[in-house]
């Protein structure tokens, strides 16, 4: 196998050996993370500094481009999904997976009103989450409490 010179091992080209599809799934799924981490850090600001913060951030120019929709449900509707469980792209349930990190011992309503994310959603990643193995429960039905592994 042939040494990349230091120029090569660039991120920039080392993006151009994933296929144009995968390339754009990356940048769409890291402007949607950053967004959403914007919007998380801003929860309790008013409507204009929120704006602001978005538009003097340093990676405003890819942010504009992002549907409010993916942000705010985080990804839903993404082109090609198929199954209920699919409807959950990685960057929410890392953000549901590193919330129960903070504040284990929440039950899945109290989940959804924190991340203010749609009932459906994180109880399809919660799911998701407990197939993988990743959260551990304590209780039963409504009262089930989750925590991570």
């Amino acid at each position: 196998m042939a040494k990349l010179k230091k120029s090569e091992t660039d991120s920039n080209d080392i993006l151009a050996f994933l296929p144009p599809v995968r390339r754009q799934e990356l940048l769409n799924e890291a402007t949607r993370s950053k967004a959403q981490t914007l919007l998380d850090r801003h929860r309790q600001a008013t409507l204009g500094k929120f704006v602001s913060a978005l538009t003097t951030d340093s990676h405003w120019d890819s942010l504009r481009d992002i549907s409010l929709q993916s942000i705010l449900f985080g990804g839903l509707l993404e082109p090609g999904q198929r199954g209920r469980r699919s409807l959950v792209d990685s960057a929410t349930l890392e953000r549901i997976a590193g919330f129960i990190e903070k504040t284990p011992g929440l039950r899945s309503e109290e989940i959804q009103r924190e991340l203010a994310l749609p009932p459906k959603l994180v109880k399809i990643g919660l799911a998701k989450l407990r197939d993988t193995k990743r959260v551990r429960t304590a209780g039963q039905r409504r009262a089930t409490t989750y925590s991570l592994n």
